[in-house]
């Protein structure tokens, strides 16, 4: 009896000897195999800023690996991994968009403490286009998208109405008009130097008389506004319906004149043009409501790099 009790006892100090060193390796295990995806292959990503269609668009490939999954299975558990990087493909894509002639987004956007917490949240926002193998099925490919107005401008918005602008203008001819439309496809003088440049998309420009005064800015922009559709729109000369959903079919046709700063983001407009604008209540309001397209060549930025572990 005495010597059945001895050895039950002695089992069960083995077994929680055992249990008390196995379990750290057990969950050591686990972790490794958590993070073994991301120190796999490596993720190639292109980020794309669509400015004609208010898009951020994620592009990730990766070479399918196996892990003791079925394909199907293999593929949707990269894909998962792919979401979970989604903040850092935000962070990259805040790198290479411009927020002003000044700054670019990511400038702008981490000068906010609760800017992690802001990232996230957005991540959460983006949409799974597509999730597939590429033709040869070597590769795992998915497609994401964020809108670049309801997603990205919109946490920039800090004003509650816009700003009116008024100043005193002798009266000029003019309409009320749709909308603005400003053609900027050329190469244009760029003001305070001897260069010449195209104009750049950005989610902040602003748009100045031959004095550089201002005649549109973000805070002259309704907020819902921009956070549905952005301050202004960008387009290219051929998108016609774009052009005429967003200024109407009568809008006021401006030739820009020159650009301004460094990273040529802001436009400028002949001082007859700002106040046909700025002098007619109607056409002021149309800046407020955000019916202003900017024609420019550069509608399509694109970024590649390589995540790897």
């Amino acid at each position: 009896m005495g010597r059945h009790l001895f050895w039950r006892t002695a089992l069960v100090l083995l077994l929680s000897l055992w249990a008390i060193g196995v379990t750290p390796i057990m969950a050591q295990r686990q972790r490794n195999s958590l993070e073994k995806p991301l120190s796999l292959p490596d993720i190639n990503l292109i980020i794309e800023a669509r400015w004609d269609e208010s898009s951020l668009n994620f592009t990730v490939r990766q070479p399918l690996f196996f892990d003791r999954r079925s394909q199907p299975a293999q593929a949707y558990y990269q894909t998962q991994q792919f979401k979970q990087l989604l903040p850092l493909m935000i962070e990259e894509a805040l790198g290479f968009i411009r927020f002003n002639d000044r700054e670019l987004a990511s400038e702008r956007f981490f000068k906010d403490p609760q800017a992690p917490q802001a990232v996230a949240r957005i991540a959460e926002s983006a949409t799974l286009l597509s999730s597939q193998y590429d033709p040869s099925f070597q590769y795992v490919v998915a497609n994401y998208r964020l809108d670049l107005a309801r997603h990205i401008g919109a946490y920039f918005v800090l004003h509650d109405r816009a700003r009116e602008l008024s100043r005193n203008y002798n009266w000029v001819a003019g309409d009320d008009y749709s909308g603005i439309l400003i053609s900027a496809t050329e190469e244009l003088p760029i003001r305070g130097s001897n260069r010449r440049g195209e104009a750049v998309a950005a989610l902040s420009p602003r748009i100045y008389d031959d004095q550089l005064q201002p005649v549109a800015g973000f805070q002259n922009v309704a907020p819902e506004i921009i956070r549905h559709q952005g301050m202004v729109g960008y387009a290219s000369a051929s998108d016609v319906t774009y052009i005429t959903e967003r200024v109407g079919k009568n809008p006021l046709r401006i030739i820009a004149k020159e650009l301004s700063g460094i990273a040529l983001t802001d436009i400028i407009i002949d001082n007859q043009d700002a106040v046909r604008i700025l002098s007619r209540r109607h056409n002021r309001q149309l800046v407020a409501q955000g019916k202003i397209v900017i024609v420019i060549n550069g509608i399509h930025e694109e970024k590649q790099l390589t995540i790897g572990p």
